[in-house]
């Protein structure tokens, strides 16, 4: 409970959570409907992504978010993979929704993984070049490797419950369609 009132109690980061629900879910909903996603899964990917961008760069102090110019992985912790601590497993779960809503909704389980790792390394770039937290390769690492085991659980779930119904259903309804 302790880990879950230091983030809370970030000035902005429950607002920027729920106005990055709203802003990500519409956008996710527009994709789904432009791309044939499924349209719950996407949106409820948004909403995780933004959870994950809000707990990560909202902070309360805004005056030393200036940017550098340095080569901002010069001043990243080359640190390993580990889930030893509360921050570690925070960032181990801190895409999972993002990678299991995701492969849900687009059934593509690598290349939700893979945008997943971008994300991440985005966020611990932003993190180093905006003075917003410590860029650590170890976060990167576990954020990459939890979602990555998300998408996992979504591709298998999709395997075992939905994926050959759902694909049966859509040519069952575009025959009966061409039919008429």
């Amino acid at each position: 409970m302790g880990l879950t009132k230091v983030i809370l109690a970030q000035p902005g980061v429950l607002a920027a959570t729920a106005v990055g629900c709203v802003v990500l879910g519409f956008l996710a909903l527009l994709a789904a409907l432009l791309f044939g996603w499924n349209k719950l899964p996407a949106v409820l990917a948004a909403c995780g992504l933004s959870l994950a961008l809000a707990v990560t760069l909202v902070r309360g102090d805004f005056t030393n978010a200036t940017p550098h110019l340095v080569n901002p992985l010069s001043v990243c912790l080359r640190n390993s993979f580990s889930l030893k601590g509360s921050w570690e497993l925070l960032n181990f779960v801190m895409l999972m929704p993002v990678g299991f809503f995701g492969v849900l909704a687009t059934r593509r389980p690598i290349l939700v993984a893979l945008g997943c790792a971008l994300v991440s390394a985005a966020i611990e770039v932003s993190q180093a070049v905006f003075e917003l937290g410590v860029c650590e390769k170890q976060d990167f690492l576990n954020n990459s490797v939890g979602a990555a085991v998300a998408a996992l659980a979504g591709w298998l779930l999709l395997a075992l419950f939905g994926g050959r119904r759902t694909d049966r259903a859509r040519r069952a309804t575009s025959s009966y369609s061409l039919a008429r």
